[in-house]
């Protein structure tokens, strides 16, 4: 796995361990204390769950009956939109970047979903908006991915630096702070998606296991 062959692989897993307790905190809502450096730490909670694959011989549809490989139904994996509702199938789709590509712009993604879903306060959104950005956006962050604009880039920047005293007037464009950078992953996504179904496609017995869970 990525994780066990990387040379980096001890920076992303500290990077993930900062990003499970970050969606920990986003989804408990507690009140936290504002201070100048603002540490995350560690929190236990796992993106990615095993999945035990079943080998063809073996898959049924309950009646005895074999399940055939339908070449053109892709199911969840034709959007991401519909894949990051469906928490196996988004498993299956995570465990192919983790082993094959970068599954940094997923990670982001999903993180800012709960980000701006969190109907935190203003002080409590600018602080995860840097733990965000310093993850996952900034030049050599732990968690970036290839062709980050570095407009974009500057623009984040700015309006963290304009929000630095976060108020209530500063509520609306901190939800909407990573609004550009998450069409841009869906970018990357969409690329990646392609590469997956792709390889369904191709019939690789570890693509096979997805329609396992439809």
């Amino acid at each position: 796995s990525l994780r066990e062959t990387s040379v980096e692989g001890i920076q992303l897993e500290r990077a993930l361990q900062r990003i499970e307790s970050l969606q920990n905190q986003l989804r408990n809502m507690e009140p936290v204390v504002t201070q100048e450096k603002w540490m995350v730490n560690s929190g236990g909670m796992h993106f990615v769950h095993p999945i035990e694959i079943i080998a063809m011989e073996e898959e049924t549809d309950g009646d005895g009956t074999e399940i055939p490989f339908n070449l053109e139904a892709q199911g969840p994996f034709l959007n991401f939109a519909d894949l990051k509702t469906r928490p196996a199938h988004l498993a299956a789709f995570i465990n192919y970047l983790l082993a094959n590509a970068n599954p940094s712009s997923v990670f982001f993604y999903l993180i800012t979903d709960a980000y701006q879903n969190s109907n935190a306060p203003p002080k409590d959104l600018r602080k995860w908006a840097y733990e965000i950005f310093s993850t996952f956006l900034i030049p050599n962050s732990p968690l970036s991915w290839d062709n980050i604009d570095q407009s974009l880039i500057r623009s984040i920047d700015k309006t963290l630096t304009a929000t630095a005293q976060a108020t209530d007037n500063d509520l609306d464009q901190l939800i909407k702070i990573f609004g550009s950078a998450r069409k841009k992953s869906l970018d990357d996504i969409s690329e990646h998606l392609a590469d997956f179904r792709q390889k369904r496609l191709i019939g690789y017995d570890y693509f096979r296991c997805s329609y396992l869970f439809e």
